[in-house]
C-alpha cells in the first residue's frame, strides 16, 4: 500500500479513536518524528504529518503553530515535487487561510494569489482552484472589498459547482456569498445565492452541518424579508441538524432565540417564551446559570412570560365586555 495513503487511514483512526485534540496531535508528533527526512530525501509521510499538523493548530486557534508547521511542510513540498506541485498549491491555500485568521494580510494575500495562479487553467486541479478563490474571496470581505469579494466567490462557486465532490466547497461559497449581498444590502441577489446553496446541499456528500450554515443564511435572509414564519421554519430545520451536537451549544442558544423573535413578531408569545427558555437552558448548561449570558436570557424569558400574561388578561377581559 502507499505510505502516504496508509498514513491517511490510520489518521482517520486515530481521530475517531481520540479522546481529545491532544490525543491527535501526539500522534501526529510521533509519526513526524519517526519519518524524518534524511539523506537530502523528502519523506512524504513527513511531509503529510507535517502539514496535517499545521491543519490541527489552525482549527484550534494556534495560528503561531500552524504558520511554523504549514511554512514547513510548504518548504518539503518544494523539496519532494517542486512549486509547481497540486501538493504545494494546497498548501499555500491552508497557509494563507492561516495567515488572514491570524490578522497578517499582506502574506494571506501572496500565499492565496500563488495558489491562484498555479491552479488557473488546469482541467483537473478545479477543487484547487475553487478553494483559492473562495478564500480570496473571504481575505477580500475581511479588508471590507466587498465587490472583489463577491467576484471572488462568484468565480468560485462557477468552477466548483462543476465538481460534485466539491458541494460542500460549493455550500460554503454560495454562504459567503449571501452574506456578501446582504452586506451590499441586495436581499434579491442574496436570497438567489442562498437559494443555489439549498441546491447545491441536497447532495449525499455535504454534512449535516454544513446544511445547517445555508439554512442559516435563508433563515437570516427571510428575516429581513419580514417573512418571520418562513425564517422560524428554517431556523427550526437548521436546529434540527445540531441536535445533540455539545460542541453546538452556543449556536443551539442562539438558534433558539432566533426562533423566539420569529414567534414574537408573529405574535405567538407562547412559542416565543418557550424557546427563549430553552435558549436558556442550553447556556445554562454550558456556562451556568450566573453567567452573564444566562442572566440576559433569563431577562428576555421574564420579559416575554410578562407580555404573555398581559396578553391573556386582555383577552379575558375582552371576553367578559361581550354581552
Amino acid at each position: 500500500m502507499n505510505p502516504v495513503v496508509e498514513f491517511y487511514q490510520m489518521l482517520q483512526t486515530v481521530q475517531q479513536r481520540a479522546a481529545s485534540v491532544e490525543d491527535v496531535e501526539k500522534w501526529l508528533l510521533l509519526t513526524m518524528g519517526q519519518t524524518n527526512s534524511c539523506c537530502g530525501t523528502v519523506s512524504e509521510v513527513n511531509l503529510a504529518a507535517t502539514r496535517e499538523l499545521g491543519i490541527l493548530y489552525g482549527k484550534t486557534g494556534q495560528y503561531a503553530a500552524a504558520e511554523q508547521f504549514l511554512e514547513r511542510a510548504s518548504q518539503l513540498a518544494v523539496q519532494a515535487v517542486g512549486e509547481g506541485s497540486r501538493e504545494f498549491a494546497s498548501i499555500q491555500i491552508q497557509l494563507g487561510n492561516v495567515y488572514r485568521m491570524s490578522g497578517q494580510m499582506e502574506q494571506a494575500h501572496a500565499c492565496l494569489s500563488a495558489a491562484e495562479a498555479l491552479c488557473r487553467g488546469k482541467e483537473d486541479w478545479k477543487a484547487l482552484f475553487g478553494a483559492a478563490l473562495s478564500n480570496l474571496a473571504r481575505l477580500a470581505r475581511d479588508q471590507q472589498k466587498v465587490q472583489e469579494a463577491v467576484a471572488y466567490a462568484q468565480k468560485s462557486a462557477s468552477i466548483t459547482g462543476e465538481v460534485p465532490e466539491c458541494a460542500v466547497e460549493t455550500v460554503h461559497t454560495y454562504v459567503l456569498l449571501a452574506g456578501l449581498y446582504l452586506q451590499m444590502k441586495d436581499i434579491d441577489a442574496a436570497e438567489t445565492a442562498a437559494w443555489a446553496g439549498m441546491e447545491c446541499a441536497k447532495a449525499e456528500t455535504v454534512d449535516r452541518f454544513t446544511r445547517a450554515d445555508i439554512l442559516n443564511a435563508m433563515g437570516v435572509i427571510r428575516f429581513q424579508r419580514e417573512d418571520f414564519s418562513g425564517a422560524r421554519n428554517a431556523f427550526v430545520e437548521e436546529l434540527s441538524f445540531l441536535k445533540g451536537e455539545t460542541a453546538a451549544a452556543s449556536k443551539r442558544a442562539l438558534l433558539c432565540a432566533y426562533i423566539s423573535s420569529c414567534s414574537e413578531k408573529l405574535g405567538e408569545l407562547d412559542l416565543a417564551a418557550a424557546f427563549m427558555h430553552r435558549s436558556y437552558e442550553v447556556i445554562r448548561e454550558k456556562l451556568g446559570a450566573d453567567a452573564p449570558e444566562a442572566q440576559q436570557i433569563l431577562g428576555e424569558v421574564t420579559r416575554l412570560e410578562a407580555l404573555q400574561k398581559a396578553n391573556c388578561e386582555s383577552e379575558q377581559l375582552g371576553e367578559r365586555m361581550v354581552p
